[in-house]
């Protein structure tokens, strides 16, 4: 039995009307005949048509939204540029200076600790006396909470074999997920080496309109 399938195209109009009623249901019976394949090759090429004239019609509307969209992106891109560019210069001020007074708060603690000339006392009332690292910072604009996030890096000259460990551990490139999964039943591998970087959090206020 011949397999007769029909479709009406769409009538390309300004603006394109949409109907997908118009279009014909996907066959449910495979191509039997050769006037099936003639009959499927006149749909295909009237479904063809049809999305190159839909697409046409679509590009009328996108392209020069496209290209609006470029342009206003190429505006902003210098500002928001200069805005990355300082916005990780103070947010790396604000975290090398946690970082120094940290060091310095406990090379003052190390030092307390290690006087034998001191009772347990002497050092607990010297150790209140420290000035403490910053962990939090607030403004009339905004504020910030410094956190210590631990990091992992390739040691500098891995043996071949703790290479291999890693590649075949699918954790060469450090994907945080999948090291993270391995270190719960695993040791650190030797070609690894885990570091503390300091880190912040930025909460702002709603910039005020002019």
């Amino acid at each position: 039995m011949a397999l007769s399938i029909k479709i009406t195209p769409y009538k390309v109009k300004k603006p394109m009307q949409l109907d997908l009623t118009t279009l014909p249901k996907s066959p449910k019976t495979a191509l039997q005949t050769p006037q099936d394949v003639t009959n499927a090759t006149s749909t295909l090429s009237t479904l063809n048509a049809t999305l190159k004239a839909l697409q046409t019609e679509k590009e009328k509307v996108t392209k020069p939204l496209n290209e609006a969209l470029r342009q206003e992106r190429a505006r902003f891109k210098p500002f928001e540029d200069q805005l990355y560019t300082l916005i990780d210069t103070y947010k790396s001020l604000l975290t090398t200076y946690a970082t120094e007074q940290e060091a310095i708060q406990r090379q003052q603690e190390a030092k307390i600790l290690q006087d034998k000339r001191t009772n347990t006392a002497t050092k607990v009332n010297q150790l209140a006396t420290i000035d403490q690292a910053p962990t939090k910072a607030q403004s009339d604009t905004g504020s910030i909470t410094f956190t210590t996030l631990t990091k992992y890096r390739l040691n500098t000259t891995p043996t071949l074999e703790a290479l291999l460990l890693l590649i075949r551990n699918n954790i060469l490139t450090l994907d945080t997920t999948a090291l993270k999964a391995y270190l719960k039943s695993n040791p650190l591998p030797d070609a690894i080496e885990q570091y503390q970087e300091k880190s912040l959090r930025n909460y702002t206020k709603p910039v005020s309109k002019p």
